[in-house]
This record gives C-alpha cells, structure tokens and sequence, in this order.
C-alpha cells in the first residue's frame, strides 16, 4: 500500500506542478471504499483507493492520462459548481495549457 501511496502522491505533485496548484494547500489524498474518484471542497480531494483498485500503479500512462482529466475537472469547479458551460471551457482550458508538459510527468 506504501508503493502506492508514494506514486499516486508523486503523481499528484507532478500534476499541481504543471497546473501551478500549491499542493500543500490545495491538494490532499483520502481513501474511501466509495465510487467517487475526487472532488473538490476548497481543495481538491484524491481518492487512493481509486488509484490502488484500477492498478494505476502498475500502469503509468493510464494513470497518468486518468489523473490528469481528473485534476483538470477537480480544477474547473473552482470556475464552477455546476458541471455547466463554464466548467467545460474551465477543464478544457486547464488540459490545453499543460498539454505541452504532460510528457515530463
């Protein structure tokens, strides 16, 4: 469960890096046996569980391209409550402007 964790935190600071999100602040992990992957509460809520039972671990580019439409959508509800126009254009936004760096992570 350690390797896990460090990887899916890895992961997470690479992310925050590129999206240019303080992840000490704003990006937390918990683990819940629930569907819910992530979410945000003012910050942005990690689900380990999640990675651990879709063997992210094992996968990188999977986890890598799951976890980044994830930050992404976590990201827009900063813009939106609502999954609304305006959440789209956010996500969109947000995924456009990392996209050049996605490959370092």
């Amino acid at each position: 469960r350690s390797g896990s964790l460090q990887k899916f935190a890895g992961l997470l600071v690479s992310l925050a890096e590129l999206f240019n999100v303080p992840c000490q602040d704003r990006v937390h992990i918990f683990e819940e046996d629930t569907q819910t992957v992530a979410f945000n509460g003012g910050a942005l809520f990690f689900n380990l569980r999640y990675f651990v039972t879709e063997n992210h671990a094992d996968s990188w580019e999977e986890a890598v391209s799951f976890w980044t439409v994830s930050f992404a959508h976590e990201l827009a509800h900063f813009e939106s409550l609502l999954h609304d126009r305006q959440h789209g254009r956010a996500m969109e936004n947000a995924q456009r402007a990392l996209l050049p760096d996605l490959p370092k992570v």
